[in-house]
Protein backbone atom coordinates (compact mmCIF):
# COMPACT_ATOMS: atom_id res chain seq x y z
CA UNK A 1 0.00 0.00 0.00
CA UNK A 2 1.23 3.52 -0.80
CA UNK A 3 0.61 6.03 2.00
CA UNK A 4 1.20 9.75 1.64
CA UNK A 5 1.75 11.31 5.05
CA UNK A 6 1.04 15.06 5.20
CA UNK A 7 2.88 16.51 8.18
CA UNK A 8 3.91 19.77 9.85
CA UNK A 9 7.65 19.18 9.58
CA UNK A 10 10.62 16.83 9.47
CA UNK A 11 13.02 16.21 12.40
CA UNK A 12 16.46 17.74 12.02
CA UNK A 13 19.63 17.86 14.08
CA UNK A 14 18.76 21.37 15.25
CA UNK A 15 15.05 20.63 15.80
CA UNK A 16 14.85 16.90 16.59
CA UNK A 17 11.23 17.08 17.82
CA UNK A 18 9.83 18.79 14.72
CA UNK A 19 7.44 16.27 13.18
CA UNK A 20 8.72 13.51 15.45
CA UNK A 21 5.34 11.80 16.00
CA UNK A 22 4.68 11.65 12.26
CA UNK A 23 8.20 10.50 11.40
CA UNK A 24 8.10 7.69 13.97
CA UNK A 25 4.83 6.50 12.45
CA UNK A 26 6.23 6.74 8.92
CA UNK A 27 9.20 4.54 9.88
CA UNK A 28 6.93 2.00 11.56
CA UNK A 29 4.57 1.76 8.56
CA UNK A 30 7.57 1.42 6.27
CA UNK A 31 8.79 -1.39 8.52
CA UNK A 32 5.52 -3.26 7.90
CA UNK A 33 6.19 -3.18 4.16
CA UNK A 34 4.15 -0.15 3.09
CA UNK A 35 5.51 2.42 0.65
CA UNK A 36 5.50 5.64 2.64
CA UNK A 37 5.93 9.09 1.13
CA UNK A 38 6.53 11.85 3.67
CA UNK A 39 5.36 15.37 2.76
CA UNK A 40 6.29 18.06 5.30
CA UNK A 41 4.57 21.45 5.08
CA UNK A 42 6.75 23.47 7.46
CA UNK A 43 5.55 27.04 7.93
CA UNK A 44 7.22 27.91 11.21
CA UNK A 45 8.70 31.37 11.64
CA UNK A 46 12.03 32.25 9.97
CA UNK A 47 13.46 32.33 13.51
CA UNK A 48 13.57 28.52 13.23
CA UNK A 49 16.62 28.58 11.00
CA UNK A 50 16.56 26.14 8.09
CA UNK A 51 16.84 26.06 4.32
CA UNK A 52 13.75 27.52 2.68
CA UNK A 53 12.09 26.01 -0.38
CA UNK A 54 11.60 22.32 -1.17
CA UNK A 55 14.07 19.49 -0.65
CA UNK A 56 13.60 15.95 -1.96
CA UNK A 57 15.65 13.16 -0.40
CA UNK A 58 15.40 9.63 0.93
CA UNK A 59 15.81 8.82 4.62
CA UNK A 60 15.77 5.23 5.93
CA UNK A 61 14.07 4.04 2.73
CA UNK A 62 11.34 6.71 2.87
CA UNK A 63 10.99 9.39 0.19
CA UNK A 64 10.79 12.79 1.90
CA UNK A 65 9.48 16.02 0.39
CA UNK A 66 10.43 18.72 2.88
CA UNK A 67 8.74 22.05 2.04
CA UNK A 68 9.79 25.07 4.10
CA UNK A 69 7.95 28.37 3.79
CA UNK A 70 8.39 30.67 6.82
CA UNK A 71 5.20 32.38 7.92
CA UNK A 72 5.03 32.04 11.68
CA UNK A 73 2.24 33.73 13.65
CA UNK A 74 -0.03 34.91 10.84
CA UNK A 75 -3.76 34.36 10.47
CA UNK A 76 -4.90 30.79 9.89
CA UNK A 77 -6.47 31.85 6.58
CA UNK A 78 -3.07 32.72 5.12
CA UNK A 79 -1.48 29.61 6.62
CA UNK A 80 -4.16 27.43 5.02
CA UNK A 81 -3.82 29.14 1.63
CA UNK A 82 -0.03 28.67 1.60
CA UNK A 83 -0.25 25.04 2.76
CA UNK A 84 -2.71 24.32 -0.06
CA UNK A 85 -0.47 25.95 -2.67
CA UNK A 86 2.54 24.04 -1.36
CA UNK A 87 0.57 20.80 -1.48
CA UNK A 88 -0.54 21.44 -5.06
CA UNK A 89 3.01 22.20 -6.13
CA UNK A 90 4.40 18.96 -4.71
CA UNK A 91 1.55 16.47 -5.18
CA UNK A 92 1.96 16.32 -8.96
CA UNK A 93 5.65 15.53 -8.52
CA UNK A 94 4.78 12.77 -6.08
CA UNK A 95 2.22 11.17 -8.41
CA UNK A 96 4.63 11.38 -11.33
CA UNK A 97 7.43 9.73 -9.33
CA UNK A 98 5.45 7.18 -7.31
CA UNK A 99 1.99 6.86 -8.78
CA UNK A 100 -1.19 7.86 -7.01
CA UNK A 101 -1.13 7.08 -3.25
CA UNK A 102 -3.78 4.71 -1.91
CA UNK A 103 -4.54 7.13 0.91
CA UNK A 104 -3.44 10.50 2.25
CA UNK A 105 -2.86 10.69 6.01
CA UNK A 106 -2.88 14.22 7.49
CA UNK A 107 -1.49 14.87 10.98
CA UNK A 108 -2.36 17.92 13.12
CA UNK A 109 -5.47 19.19 11.34
CA UNK A 110 -4.75 22.87 11.98
CA UNK A 111 -1.41 22.49 10.18
CA UNK A 112 -2.25 20.08 7.35
CA UNK A 113 -5.98 19.38 7.39
CA UNK A 114 -6.97 22.18 5.06
CA UNK A 115 -4.72 20.93 2.23
CA UNK A 116 -6.10 17.40 2.58
CA UNK A 117 -9.66 18.76 2.73
CA UNK A 118 -9.27 20.94 -0.37
CA UNK A 119 -7.76 18.05 -2.32
CA UNK A 120 -10.77 15.97 -1.35
CA UNK A 121 -13.31 18.65 -2.23
CA UNK A 122 -11.71 19.60 -5.52
CA UNK A 123 -10.33 16.30 -6.77
CA UNK A 124 -12.09 13.62 -4.73
CA UNK A 125 -8.87 12.46 -3.03
CA UNK A 126 -9.67 10.50 0.14
CA UNK A 127 -7.81 11.19 3.36
CA UNK A 128 -7.69 10.22 7.00
CA UNK A 129 -6.61 12.57 9.80
CA UNK A 130 -4.82 12.02 13.11
CA UNK A 131 -5.25 14.76 15.68
CA UNK A 132 -2.50 15.45 18.24
CA UNK A 133 -3.02 19.17 18.86
CA UNK A 134 -3.12 19.94 22.59
CA UNK A 135 -4.42 23.47 21.89
CA UNK A 136 -7.60 21.91 20.52
CA UNK A 137 -7.73 19.86 23.71
CA UNK A 138 -7.46 23.10 25.67
CA UNK A 139 -10.25 24.71 23.64
CA UNK A 140 -7.86 27.47 22.48
CA UNK A 141 -9.11 27.76 18.89
CA UNK A 142 -11.11 30.58 17.35
CA UNK A 143 -14.69 30.18 16.15
CA UNK A 144 -13.58 30.37 12.51
CA UNK A 145 -10.90 27.73 13.06
CA UNK A 146 -13.38 25.43 14.74
CA UNK A 147 -15.81 25.85 11.84
CA UNK A 148 -13.09 24.81 9.38
CA UNK A 149 -11.98 21.93 11.58
CA UNK A 150 -15.53 20.61 11.59
CA UNK A 151 -15.43 20.48 7.80
CA UNK A 152 -11.99 18.84 7.80
CA UNK A 153 -13.10 16.14 10.24
CA UNK A 154 -16.47 15.55 8.58
CA UNK A 155 -14.93 14.98 5.15
CA UNK A 156 -12.23 12.60 6.39
CA UNK A 157 -12.69 8.90 5.72
CA UNK A 158 -11.41 8.19 9.24
CA UNK A 159 -10.50 10.32 12.24
CA UNK A 160 -7.92 9.26 14.85
CA UNK A 161 -7.18 10.69 18.32
CA UNK A 162 -4.05 9.82 20.26
CA UNK A 163 -5.67 9.29 23.67
CA UNK A 164 -9.03 8.08 24.91
CA UNK A 165 -9.84 11.30 26.78
CA UNK A 166 -8.84 13.36 23.76
CA UNK A 167 -11.06 11.15 21.59
CA UNK A 168 -14.06 11.88 23.83
CA UNK A 169 -13.25 15.60 23.85
CA UNK A 170 -13.02 15.79 20.06
CA UNK A 171 -16.25 13.84 19.59
CA UNK A 172 -18.01 16.21 21.97
CA UNK A 173 -16.65 19.34 20.29
CA UNK A 174 -17.00 18.32 16.65
CA UNK A 175 -19.76 15.73 16.54
CA UNK A 176 -17.77 13.14 14.57
CA UNK A 177 -16.63 9.64 15.52
CA UNK A 178 -12.91 9.27 16.27
CA UNK A 179 -10.81 6.13 16.68
CA UNK A 180 -8.26 5.85 19.49
CA UNK A 181 -4.75 4.94 18.37
CA UNK A 182 -1.85 6.06 20.60
CA UNK A 183 1.29 7.69 19.34
CA UNK A 184 4.20 5.42 18.57
CA UNK A 185 6.89 5.66 21.20
CA UNK A 186 10.40 5.08 19.90
CA UNK A 187 11.83 2.97 22.71
CA UNK A 188 15.20 2.38 21.05
CA UNK A 189 16.97 4.74 23.48
CA UNK A 190 15.07 3.14 26.40
CA UNK A 191 16.20 -0.28 25.24
CA UNK A 192 16.44 -1.96 28.63
CA UNK A 193 15.95 -1.61 32.36
CA UNK A 194 19.30 -0.87 33.98
CA UNK A 195 18.89 0.26 37.55
CA UNK A 196 22.04 1.95 38.91
CA UNK A 197 22.43 1.92 42.71
CA UNK A 198 22.31 5.39 44.27
CA UNK A 199 21.72 7.04 47.63
CA UNK A 200 18.39 8.48 48.68
CA UNK A 201 15.27 8.71 46.48
CA UNK A 202 15.46 10.62 43.19
CA UNK A 203 12.59 12.09 41.20
CA UNK A 204 13.22 13.00 37.57
CA UNK A 205 11.22 15.20 35.20
CA UNK A 206 11.62 15.85 31.47
CA UNK A 207 9.93 18.60 29.48
CA UNK A 208 10.05 22.13 28.16
CA UNK A 209 10.68 24.71 30.85
CA UNK A 210 7.44 26.50 30.17
CA UNK A 211 4.20 27.24 31.97
CA UNK A 212 2.41 24.30 30.29
CA UNK A 213 4.72 21.70 31.81
CA UNK A 214 4.21 22.84 35.41
CA UNK A 215 7.88 22.63 36.47
CA UNK A 216 7.28 25.36 39.06
CA UNK A 217 4.61 23.20 40.72
CA UNK A 218 6.96 20.23 40.67
CA UNK A 219 9.64 22.26 42.46
CA UNK A 220 7.16 23.66 44.98
CA UNK A 221 5.83 20.18 45.77
CA UNK A 222 9.34 18.76 46.03
CA UNK A 223 10.31 21.53 48.48
CA UNK A 224 7.61 20.35 50.89
CA UNK A 225 8.66 16.72 50.49
CA UNK A 226 12.36 17.53 50.93
CA UNK A 227 11.66 19.33 54.21
CA UNK A 228 10.34 15.99 55.51
CA UNK A 229 12.80 13.68 53.74
CA UNK A 230 16.17 15.43 53.25
CA UNK A 231 17.61 12.47 51.30
CA UNK A 232 15.28 13.11 48.35
CA UNK A 233 16.56 14.62 45.10
CA UNK A 234 14.96 16.16 41.98
CA UNK A 235 16.45 16.30 38.47
CA UNK A 236 14.74 18.43 35.79
CA UNK A 237 15.77 17.83 32.17
CA UNK A 238 14.84 20.35 29.50
CA UNK A 239 15.15 23.98 28.47
CA UNK A 240 12.83 26.87 27.73
CA UNK A 241 11.77 30.42 28.46
CA UNK A 242 11.12 29.73 32.17
CA UNK A 243 14.63 28.48 32.94
CA UNK A 244 15.79 31.63 34.76
CA UNK A 245 12.61 31.96 36.81
CA UNK A 246 12.86 28.29 37.82
CA UNK A 247 16.48 28.75 38.88
CA UNK A 248 15.38 31.72 41.03
CA UNK A 249 12.61 29.58 42.55
CA UNK A 250 15.14 26.87 43.44
CA UNK A 251 17.38 29.52 45.03
CA UNK A 252 14.53 31.16 46.96
CA UNK A 253 13.47 27.78 48.34
CA UNK A 254 17.12 26.99 49.21
CA UNK A 255 17.11 23.81 47.14
CA UNK A 256 20.37 24.33 45.22
CA UNK A 257 21.98 21.25 46.78
CA UNK A 258 19.15 18.85 45.91
CA UNK A 259 17.55 20.16 42.69
CA UNK A 260 19.42 19.96 39.37
CA UNK A 261 18.40 21.59 36.09
CA UNK A 262 20.45 19.85 33.42
CA UNK A 263 19.29 21.71 30.31
CA UNK A 264 18.27 19.89 27.14
CA UNK A 265 19.81 16.42 26.73
CA UNK A 266 19.90 13.74 24.05
CA UNK A 267 17.80 10.64 24.68
CA UNK A 268 20.82 8.50 25.55
CA UNK A 269 21.75 10.95 28.32
CA UNK A 270 18.15 11.08 29.53
CA UNK A 271 18.25 7.29 29.82
CA UNK A 272 21.31 7.56 32.08
CA UNK A 273 19.37 9.83 34.44
CA UNK A 274 16.37 7.47 34.33
CA UNK A 275 18.67 4.61 35.36
CA UNK A 276 19.74 6.56 38.45
CA UNK A 277 16.23 7.67 39.42
CA UNK A 278 13.29 6.11 41.27
CA UNK A 279 10.20 7.92 39.96
CA UNK A 280 9.25 10.13 37.02
CA UNK A 281 7.05 13.19 37.63
CA UNK A 282 5.57 15.75 35.22
CA UNK A 283 2.88 18.26 36.19
CA UNK A 284 1.63 19.07 32.68
CA UNK A 285 -1.38 21.34 32.32
CA UNK A 286 -2.44 19.72 29.03
CA UNK A 287 -1.35 16.64 27.09
CA UNK A 288 -3.06 14.89 24.20
CA UNK A 289 -0.84 11.87 24.84
CA UNK A 290 2.38 12.16 26.86
CA UNK A 291 5.26 10.30 25.19
CA UNK A 292 7.77 11.06 27.91
CA UNK A 293 5.70 9.21 30.53
CA UNK A 294 5.87 6.09 28.31
CA UNK A 295 9.61 6.48 27.83
CA UNK A 296 10.10 6.69 31.60
CA UNK A 297 8.02 3.55 32.20
CA UNK A 298 9.93 1.74 29.44
CA UNK A 299 13.09 2.49 31.44
CA UNK A 300 11.45 0.92 34.50
CA UNK A 301 10.18 4.04 36.33
CA UNK A 302 6.73 4.48 37.86
CA UNK A 303 5.21 7.87 37.06
CA UNK A 304 3.30 10.71 38.68
CA UNK A 305 1.14 12.34 36.00
CA UNK A 306 -1.68 14.87 35.86
CA UNK A 307 -5.26 14.37 34.77
CA UNK A 308 -4.69 16.65 31.80
CA UNK A 309 -6.21 14.81 28.83
CA UNK A 310 -3.61 12.22 27.82
CA UNK A 311 -2.04 10.27 30.71
CA UNK A 312 -5.42 9.05 31.99
CA UNK A 313 -5.44 6.61 29.07
CA UNK A 314 -2.47 4.66 30.39
CA UNK A 315 -1.56 5.66 33.97
CA UNK A 316 -3.17 3.73 36.83
CA UNK A 317 -2.34 2.03 40.10
CA UNK A 318 -0.23 -0.61 38.33
CA UNK A 319 2.26 1.93 37.01
CA UNK A 320 1.82 5.24 38.82
CA UNK A 321 -0.36 7.91 40.41
CA UNK A 322 -2.60 10.55 38.83
CA UNK A 323 -3.02 13.99 40.42
CA UNK A 324 -5.03 17.05 39.45
CA UNK A 325 -3.42 19.83 37.42
CA UNK A 326 -1.71 22.50 39.59
CA UNK A 327 -2.61 20.67 42.82
CA UNK A 328 0.63 20.84 44.82
CA UNK A 329 -0.95 19.14 47.82
CA UNK A 330 -1.87 16.07 45.80
CA UNK A 331 1.61 16.07 44.28
CA UNK A 332 3.27 16.06 47.71
CA UNK A 333 1.11 13.14 48.83
CA UNK A 334 1.87 11.24 45.63
CA UNK A 335 5.62 11.83 46.01
CA UNK A 336 5.46 10.68 49.61
CA UNK A 337 3.53 7.56 48.63
CA UNK A 338 6.01 6.75 45.88
CA UNK A 339 8.76 6.43 48.48
CA UNK A 340 7.04 3.40 49.96
CA UNK A 341 5.50 1.80 46.85
CA UNK A 342 7.28 -1.04 45.06
CA UNK A 343 7.02 -1.66 41.31
CA UNK A 344 8.48 -4.34 39.07
CA UNK A 345 10.57 -2.42 36.54
CA UNK A 346 10.36 -5.19 33.92
CA UNK A 347 6.55 -5.26 34.20
CA UNK A 348 6.45 -1.50 33.65
CA UNK A 349 8.60 -1.88 30.53
CA UNK A 350 6.51 -4.73 29.12
CA UNK A 351 3.35 -2.65 29.58
CA UNK A 352 4.83 -0.10 27.18
CA UNK A 353 6.02 -2.64 24.63
CA UNK A 354 2.59 -4.28 24.47
CA UNK A 355 0.76 -1.02 23.78
CA UNK A 356 3.04 1.58 22.21
CA UNK A 357 5.73 -0.20 20.23
CA UNK A 358 6.07 0.69 16.53
CA UNK A 359 4.82 -2.74 15.40
CA UNK A 360 1.68 -2.62 17.55
CA UNK A 361 0.64 0.93 16.65
CA UNK A 362 1.53 0.60 12.96
CA UNK A 363 -0.62 -2.52 12.84
CA UNK A 364 -3.61 -0.58 14.16
CA UNK A 365 -3.02 2.23 11.66
CA UNK A 366 -2.78 -0.31 8.85
CA UNK A 367 -6.14 -1.81 9.77
CA UNK A 368 -7.81 1.60 9.69
CA UNK A 369 -6.16 2.53 6.39
CA UNK A 370 -7.21 -0.74 4.77
CA UNK A 371 -10.79 -0.11 5.87
CA UNK A 372 -10.78 3.37 4.33
CA UNK A 373 -8.39 3.21 1.36
CA UNK A 374 -11.15 2.61 -1.17
CA UNK A 375 -11.18 4.31 -4.56
CA UNK A 376 -10.98 8.06 -4.63
CA UNK A 377 -13.96 9.99 -5.95
CA UNK A 378 -13.37 12.02 -9.08
CA UNK A 379 -10.31 11.12 -11.12
CA UNK A 380 -8.08 14.14 -11.57
CA UNK A 381 -4.50 15.30 -11.37
CA UNK A 382 -3.41 18.35 -9.46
Amino acid sequence: MTILMITRGFPSEKYPLNGIFEWDQAKALHGLGHKVIYLALDMRSFRRKRKFGMRMFQEQGIDVYDCNFPLGAVGHGLLNFVSWRMFCRVYGKIVKAHGKPDIRHAHFARATGYAAYRAHEKYGLKYIVTEHDSKINGDAVSASERKLLKRVYRAAACRIAVSENFKARLESLYGEKFEYVPNIVDLSAMNCVNKVPHKGFTFVSVGALSEWKGMDKTIEGFAVLHSRYPETRLVIIGDGEDRESLLRLVENLKLQECVTLTGRLERIKIKEYFDRSDCFVLMSKSETFGVVYIEAMAAGLPVIATRCGGPESFVGDANGILVDVDDVGQLVRAMEEMRSRRYDAQVLRQFCLDRFSPEVVAGKITELIEENAIKDGKTATI
